[in-house]
């Protein structure tokens, strides 16, 4: 079960940045830039414009996958409740990291359906 969860996780991570790299692009805009996030969710901006709200987001979408797996081997270990302590330190950084990610991917779906409807109705 939760390999599924990891899975579709790494997935949603993976297409919604090609997402939103695909929709700056075919702007003509960098992914990062403020002017490639006009009218993107708020989270998006945030994410891409403030760096520790990105770094956090990030490592502790990182860590807390390490984490969870690793947990899994260090049963009666005295390691196991201070990995116990750090995965719930990172686990509200993976949350926000995965609600950038649903946000970013449908802003993106939206620029890209927009400018295809803009370009289309020329």
């Amino acid at each position: 079960f939760c390999a599924k969860i990891f899975l579709f996780l790494c997935l949603l991570d993976i297409s919604s940045h090609w997402c939103q790299m695909y929709s700056t692009a075919a702007l003509g805009k960098h992914h990062k830039s403020e002017d490639g996030n006009e009218g993107r969710h708020f989270l998006v901006r945030w994410f891409y414009k403030y760096y520790y709200f990105f770094g956090y987001l990030c490592v502790g979408a990182e860590f807390t996958y390490v984490i969870a797996y690793v947990i899994q081997f260090t049963g009666d270990s005295p390691l196991h409740p201070i990995l116990k302590a750090l995965l719930w330190g990172f686990i509200p950084g993976c949350f926000l990291k995965q609600l950038v990610n649903v946000m970013q991917l449908t802003s993106a779906c939206y620029a890209v359906a927009q400018y295809d409807a803009e370009t289309k109705n020329k």
